[in-house]
């Protein structure tokens, strides 16, 4: 089973994030593919902006997640974006805290397991809590510790 903690690194985590929802997407994407070619970085743009909504999947709580699938990607790239103030999108869910997750096709297995993790930490209330915080530091600790707990 993939880890989440394996791919929350305090590099592809921004905080106290501004903006509207295409500029938060946006530079999230930038951010967690910052090590791929601007083409690549294009191309995920227009993936994730072809979705029916910008925030594919709200997760509750505040949390949301955009994700695919990239044949050009090597691995599994997971970015976080703590807004600064909680936003609501498309008139509907408020949210403080959006996760991008792109991977390659072959990793459809970890993909799905990843998904669930995430899911499963969100639903509890020290996550929510946490993810008002403007350190990567204390994120990337929670991610650690409630793992080892679980």
């Amino acid at each position: 089973m993939a880890k989440l903690m394996s791919y929350i690194k305090l590099d592809k985590i921004l905080c106290s994030v501004i903006g509207n929802k295409d500029d938060i997407l946006n530079n999230l994407i930038i951010h967690t593919l910052n090590n791929y070619p601007d083409e690549v970085i294009q191309k995920a743009k227009e993936l994730l902006s072809r979705k029916t909504e910008i925030i594919t999947m709200n997760l509750g709580n505040g949390f949301a997640i955009a994700h695919g699938r990239m044949k050009e990607l090597q691995d599994i790239n997971i970015g976080i974006s703590i807004l600064k103030e909680p936003m609501k999108i498309d008139n509907k869910d408020t949210i403080m805290a959006v996760f991008c997750i792109l991977v390659p096709p072959e990793e459809g297995r970890r993909y799905l397991s990843l998904l669930a993790q995430i899911s499963r930490l969100f639903s509890h209330k020290e996550a929510q809590e946490l993810f008002k915080c403007s350190r990567a530091e204390e994120i990337v600790d929670f991610v650690q510790n409630f793992y080892e707990g679980n």
